[in-house]
Formats: structure tokens, C-alpha cells, sequence
């Protein structure tokens, strides 16, 4: 972290390392400046809960905690945290006072009354509100 801000790296904390956060936080980790050099130090924040505690040590092993098609997914996170330093990951909520950008990326789950109809449903807003809380409570 301290090389990153000598380095003059914005910090970015991505909340929610799902499958949209993960790729979304290796995409801005992998980013160069125009001379080259990468412009990011990535923090990948995700909830400890029992879904999805395994994410963080797996991110910080260099693998991807989501499958796609794309193989360039896992070349990215691999590079980012074994090779070029710019991506981590955490639980810790305390990392959003290091951060200069918060992008979030928490599921809202779209929840269905009636099989097939999707017009009687309604978004499961409870995670991304409690991140929400978590974000404000955090950052300075």
C-alpha cells in the first residue's frame, strides 16, 4: 500500500468480488498509465460471510474466484497479484479509508413471485444496503 501511494497509484476498493467484481477489479488493477506504467492499486473487499468467504484467500493465491469463458480472466488476476503487485483482496472494511475510488459490485438478487413471470418479483436490496452502510461508515 505505502509503495502503491510513493508510486503515485490511485487506490480503488471494489466491494463484492463476485463474478462481476472480481473481473471488475482486475480490469482496473491491469491498468497503465500513458507511459506505461500501471496507475492502479486494486483492494478487493468481500463480506466474510459463509457464501462467499472463500473468494478473498482465493483471489490473494493469484486465482480467479469466478469461471468464464474468457480465459484472459484468470491471466489478468494471476498477473495482477503474483506479477505486477496492483491487486488484494480483503475482508477488512477498514481498507475504504485508504481508498481515493469506491466502485461497488454487490449482487441485488432479483426475486420472483410466480415462476415465469417476472413482473410480480422484486430486488433483494439487503446486501447492497448494508454495504452501503458499511461504505459510509468508512470512508473519509
Amino acid at each position: 500500500m505505502d509503495k502503491a501511494r510513493e508510486e503515485g497509484k490511485e487506490i480503488v476498493v471494489v466491494m463484492g468480488v463476485g463474478f462481476v467484481g472480481a473481473v471488475m477489479a482486475a480490469i482496473i488493477a491491469d491498468t497503465k498509465d500513458e507511459n506505461g506504467n500501471y496507475s492502479k492499486f486494486v483492494i478487493g473487499c468481500q463480506r466474510p460471510s459463509t457464501r462467499s468467504y472463500w473468494k478473498i484467500p482465493l483471489i490473494n493465491r493469484g486465482q480467479s474466484p469466478v469461471k468464464s469463458e474468457d480465459k484472459e480472466v484468470d491471466e489478468i488476476i494471476k498477473r495482477c497479484v503474483l506479477e505486477t503487485k496492483t491487486l488484494v483482496a480483503t475482508y477488512t472494511n477498514e481498507c475504504l479509508k485508504l481508498a481515493d475510488v469506491v466502485v461497488v459490485d454487490i449482487q441485488c438478487d432479483y426475486v420472483k413471485c410466480e415462476l415465469g413471470n417476472v413482473r410480480t418479483g422484486e430486488a433483494d436490496m439487503a446486501a447492497l444496503e448494508a454495504s452501503m452502510k458499511i461504505i459510509g461508515e468508512n470512508i473519509c
